[in-house]
């Protein structure tokens, strides 16, 4: 995906979210090199759920869209977003389970997605993340799992968590 003279890619308007909160700050789609690289619209009152598009934004590092009205799934297909390193969700209405394309993030450091009305286990497949140094679960719906992690996890957290996997 690259991004036209204003900044932004023209697909990107076509995700049915309704911005009615704030502006200003660090807040927006930012492109580096014609590709958008990070995008920050926490707080902006999002509505809608997230494109599968999403995955076609190939040297995008951070996805923060925090703090707004987002529901549906993640889409399966964040899992192709090579270069992201925060994917921060929290605080939405998202729903369904963590897809373990979430593996595929070779990248990822933070993981945020409490808050939400996700349900079921985090996938194993997070075991395979070796830069991940922050998973955020808490305040999601219940499962019955006693051995899936719930809260707020550190890498140290985090590598006990794999370790205890058969």
């Amino acid at each position: 995906v690259i991004c036209n003279a204003n900044g932004f890619h023209t697909s990107l308007h076509h995700c049915d979210w309704r911005v009615s909160g704030r502006r200003g700050g660090y807040h927006g789609f930012f492109c580096y090199d014609g590709f958008v690289a990070f995008i920050h619209l926490g707080e902006e009152g999002l509505r809608g759920s997230i494109p599968t598009e999403v995955g076609m934004l190939s040297q995008l590092q951070v996805l923060g869209l925090n703090s707004n009205d987002i529901s549906g799934s993640i889409p399966t297909e964040v899992g192709m977003l090579s270069q992201l390193t925060t994917l921060r969700l929290n605080s939405n209405d998202i729903t369904g389970s963590i897809p373990t394309e979430v593996g595929m993030l070779s990248q990822l450091i933070v993981l945020q997605l409490q808050e939400n009305e996700i349900s079921g286990t985090l996938p194993s497949e997070v075991c395979m993340l070796s830069k991940i140094a922050l998973i955020e679960l808490d305040d999601n719906r219940d499962n019955d799992d006693d051995d899936s992690p719930h809260g707020t996890m550190i890498r140290e957290d985090i590598n006990n968590w794999c370790e205890s996997l058969p």
